[in-house]
């Protein structure tokens, strides 16, 4: 749903029916903010928008309101530390204190039943202050107190974890202190040993002689020896059998218990090895007992409905809004049409009250290019229920039009003139967004869409044709002056020859070609000059190269004729100029200066 920016003229709630001076001012107000958007979302200009009708419903409907009053009794456990405040009622007992409730709650509803009478008895209006769950009075606090009796006024109690003892049995242990060995290849106490690897042997290296030789002569005597390798007992006085005394455990296979550190019992965390607690029913104060406090509740339930023989914009307008309180905001008047006063039961009292509601709906018919849109709005700021399609069907328009001056184009030629219409065409079409984008943005949505590619090949036929025809206007009156100025030097010189009537003739043509290319060599310079409102505009493909490729050497009609000759027929135009401009003019201007040639 939208909303005008703006606010409309002020419209007094308890008025009169609107005069038709007041509903002219709500409508212009109404046709401003059409004609805003058009002007924001479209290329269709505000003054473009004109006003055909307008009509203003004034839609009755019923609000039917039903306050209801709860009594609340609320009963709150509170020990020796509760801190009573000055309206509080000590009571000995609970029973007391209840009965004293009751008593008292009794008055405030009639006291909460009086205030509420007053305020919507005679008030006019719906009175939309009123919120749900409001306190209407809270009643004087009776609270008693009394011996706790879990504690027996001590404030304390025997801690439940270790029973007043200050420590409890370890879990881990269970009293035993010790744990078995859980250390990694401990078995029974003890580990594989590592000098022997387990097999309680290890290998041993000895040199045994073999050889002798020398010696009997008295010379000196030489050995051999050789390495034998031989088993032995392992060497560590420990190992028995290749195992030793386990590290961890030093062969006992029981570890001190690591949560108790072997004592057999853990101070109790819970009483902070005092063996005592702070009593739960009282906190540690001795004291426990009740409070009773009530309160009056208010709660409001709100209902709409329509006559049976309503609008259909109203039956939108209420199913769009849904909340009554909603609808009694926007609406132009509500007025208390019925009175029940109070009835229900014991626990609650209720109030009906029945309003009576009147919502402006107006509509307001404009026209636009042709066409003719319908728009509604309702409620006091005039919010929109529906815009009509005005500003789609306008976009859409837009692109019909681009259509239309393609297809004419297609058909048959343009006039030699009519270059202004496919340029007023593109003006109108290239100054809205939506479509800038699906002609120059190719990684967008509106230029992948088929939308966007009927845009680019029409837009290329008008821009084309526009170029083509600007063309043959602009060489029309080159080659008129060109020509006529010739002909105003050859009457100067004198000659009257046929042949150089239609050298002259031919030259001038040769010359007004070479202008216009000069002239629209660059498209982006007659689209300066033809589209004088979009700047820097071009067509891109796929690949951002621009389609509207500049002229220099031809101009091409949307049908493919060319206004311009190839590059080849160029040269030998210069060619033929520049000896028909030496044989005639050169000759001539040499003979009638020196008075030879």
């Amino acid at each position: 749903m939208n909303k005008p920016s703006a606010s409309p003229p002020p419209s007094d709630a308890n008025a009169a029916p609107a005069p038709i001076a007041a509903l002219s001012q709500r409508s212009s107000w109404l046709l401003q903010q059409i004609q805003q958007t058009v002007a924001e979302k479209t290329s269709f200009k505000a003054s473009e928008v004109q006003l055909v009708q307008d009509k203003l419903v004034e839609q009755e409907f019923k609000l039917s309101a039903t306050f209801i009053l709860y009594k609340n009794i609320k009963v709150t456990p509170v020990n020796g530390y509760f801190k009573s405040q000055s309206k509080d009622i000590r009571s000995p007992t609970d029973e007391l204190a209840q009965s004293g409730m009751v008593a008292l709650i009794e008055k405030l509803q009639t006291d909460a039943e009086k205030r509420l009478d007053d305020k919507v008895k005679d008030h006019p209006g719906l009175p939309l202050d009123l919120e749900e769950g409001i306190y209407l009075g809270t009643a004087t606090r009776f609270w008693s107190l009394h011996k706790c009796q879990t504690c027996n006024k001590d404030g304390e109690i025997v801690c439940d974890m270790c029973a007043g003892n200050r420590e409890y049995v370890c879990p881990q242990c269970k009293g035993n202190q010790k744990l078995p060995c859980r250390a990694p290849g401990c078995d029974q106490g003890r580990t594989m040993c590592m000098t022997c690897l387990g097999s309680g042997e290890v290998v041993q290296e000895k040199d045994v002689p073999y050889e002798f030789t020398g010696g009997k002569d008295g010379s000196p005597q030489s050995v051999k020896y050789q390495t034998v390798k031989e088993m032995i007992p392992c060497p560590n006085a420990e190992c028995v059998k290749g195992t030793v005394p386990c590290l961890a455990c030093r062969g006992n296979a029981l570890v001190p218990c690591p949560r108790c550190n072997g004592k057999g019992a853990c101070p109790c965390e819970k009483c902070k090895k005092t063996g005592r607690l702070s009593c739960p029913q009282c906190a540690g104060s001795h004291e426990t007992g009740q409070m009773y406090e009530g309160s009056i509740d208010l709660k409001i339930h709100h209902h709409t409905s329509l006559p049976p023989q309503s609008s259909e914009y109203a039956k939108k307008i209420f199913e769009l809004e849904q909340d009554p309180i909603q609808i009694a905001n926007l609406s132009t008047s509500v007025v208390q049409q019925e009175y029940d006063g109070w009835s229900g039961l014991d626990n609650h009292r209720m109030l009906k009250i029945v309003y009576g509601g009147r919502i402006d709906i107006e509509s307001i018919e404009v026209a636009c290019n042709s066409k003719k849109y319908k728009a509604v709005a309702y409620g006091k700021n005039r919010q929109w229920l529906t815009q009509g399609g005005i500003v789609e069907s306008l976009q859409e328009s837009d692109f019909e039009e681009l259509r239309l001056v393609g297809q004419k184009i297609t058909a048959q030629q343009l006039s030699m003139l009519d270059y202004k219409t496919p340029q007023r065409v593109l003006q109108r079409f290239v100054a809205t967004a939506d479509n800038r984008d699906a002609l120059q943005k190719p990684n967008t949505e509106a230029y992948t869409s088929a939308h966007g590619n009927v845009c680019r090949t029409l837009v290329l036929q008008c821009a084309q044709q526009m170029k083509f025809n600007y063309a043959r206007l602009y060489l029309a009156s080159v080659c008129a002056v060109v020509f006529f100025t010739m002909m105003g030097l050859w009457l100067v010189i004198g000659s009257t020859g046929f042949w150089e009537f239609l050298i002259i003739g031919v030259a001038g043509y040769c010359l007004s070609l070479v202008l216009i290319v000069k002239m629209d060599g660059d498209i982006d310079q007659l689209y300066a000059r033809s589209l004088p409102s979009i700047k820097n505009f071009n067509v891109f493909d796929a690949a951002g190269k621009p389609l509207l490729r500049p002229g220099g050497w031809e101009v091409v009609s949307s049908q493919g004729t060319r206004m311009v000759p190839s590059r080849w027929l160029w040269v030998f135009y210069w060619g033929l100029m520049a000896c028909l401009f030496y044989w005639f003019w050169v000759r001539r201007l040499l003979s009638w200066l020196f008075g030879g040639g």
